[in-house]
């Protein structure tokens, strides 16, 4: 069995208001976890190249960047990706890292990213500091992709439209959809939504569904949230002993988990990345019952399965995440079928 193994808190700096980089692997590219203080965070759109190189340049000089992720047309690719990113950053300012196989929009591109960076900045893509909520990913059937995608963001307006806030507090849009070839008609139709008004930064992720062609997942920010992280579920919104419809939260610090990931059958793949998390959350003063965000990354029906099983002796019932589970080709290089990518608060 794996074995998790913590280093000591690496600090970037001594200020207060920086990130705190927890046990930074420059060698594998990536920190456990990122705890950030509570301030204005940039979330970028997707950025593509042709190599690790290029993708990470094209993200510019954005501030200290927290959480890396990274979407790869080649699983072969995650060992190139590492490398460049322990060149990229500072030793001691590893950003976290979530790794999966994508097929990618843009033609000639090999490698995608987003980030979330501390920023200075106002505007678009922009979650100021106060309070944010994460929207699970939710899906509305069409009589095609583009229909799906207009009657899922009426949806989601919904949703936003519960929390008090409206489409000018949306600070980025997750896709998952099916087939990235029409990527375009996704991009065209939530433009249209936007009416001519700015678009926040929008991922798209490829993910093989037998039922809907995209499910959309949003971050909002939600100026008068309370201080203590919320489990909601909108009027008409069936709740979870699994995961929460929304979670809400008000000012204070926010932890990005690293994408975590085991080897072995289903049960043991699930059952040690849990403890992992578990692990991490400790290191970063969280837990279990104060996850925000969680995106289920899996590759084999058989561990989508022991995860839809297994999931409740970790939860609260009460508390359980925003989630999206998203089935992919591939979650990395090894032979993992799962990966975890998670987002916490500290414990209260």
């Amino acid at each position: 069995m794996k074995q998790l193994v913590l280093l000591p808190l690496a600090v970037s700096a001594l200020a207060a208001d920086t990130p705190r980089y927890v046990s930074p692997e420059s060698a594998a590219g990536r920190s456990l976890a990122v705890v950030v203080p509570d301030q204005s965070l940039l979330h970028t759109a997707q950025v593509f190249g042709a190599t690790a190189e290029a993708a990470l340049a094209a993200l510019g000089d954005v501030g200290h960047v927290v959480k890396l992720n990274a979407y790869l047309r080649d699983p072969a690719g995650e060992s190139a990706l590492r490398a460049a990113i322990a060149k990229h950053f500072p030793a001691n300012a590893q950003p976290a890292l979530t790794c999966v196989v994508s097929a990618l929009p843009e033609a000639g591109a090999n490698v995608g990213l987003d980030a979330v960076a501390t920023t200075t900045r106002a505007g678009t893509g922009v979650l100021p500091a106060g309070g944010v909520a994460y929207i699970s990913g939710q899906a509305e059937k069409g009589a095609d992709l583009r229909e799906s995608t207009r009657k899922t963001m009426e949806s989601l307006g919904a949703t936003l439209k519960f929390l008090g806030v409206d489409w000018s507090h949306a600070v980025q849009l997750k896709a998952f959809v099916q087939p990235m070839s029409e990527a375009t008609a996704v991009r065209e139709e939530m433009g249209r939504f936007f009416a001519g008004a700015a678009v926040p930064p929008i991922v798209l992720v490829e993910w093989i569904s037998p039922s809907v062609p995209i499910e959309i997942e949003l971050i909002a920010s939600v100026p008068d949230a309370p201080a203590p992280i919320e489990f909601l579920a909108p009027p008409g919104m069936k709740a979870s002993p699994v995961y929460c419809r929304v979670a809400r939260f008000g000012a204070g610090p926010r932890i990005y988990i690293s994408g975590l990931s085991a080897q072995g059958d289903a049960a043991t793949q699930v059952r040690e990345v849990f403890a992992q998390l578990k692990t991490a959350l400790a290191a970063t003063g969280s837990d279990l019952r104060h996850l925000a965000k969680a995106t289920y990354y899996v590759s084999a029906d058989d561990v989508s399965k022991a995860l839809n099983e297994l999931r409740p002796i970790y939860y609260d019932p009460q508390r359980p995440p925003a989630a999206s589970k998203a089935m992919v080709k591939s979650t990395g290089s090894g032979s993992a079928t799962l990966t975890l990518d998670m987002i916490a608060v500290p414990a209260r």
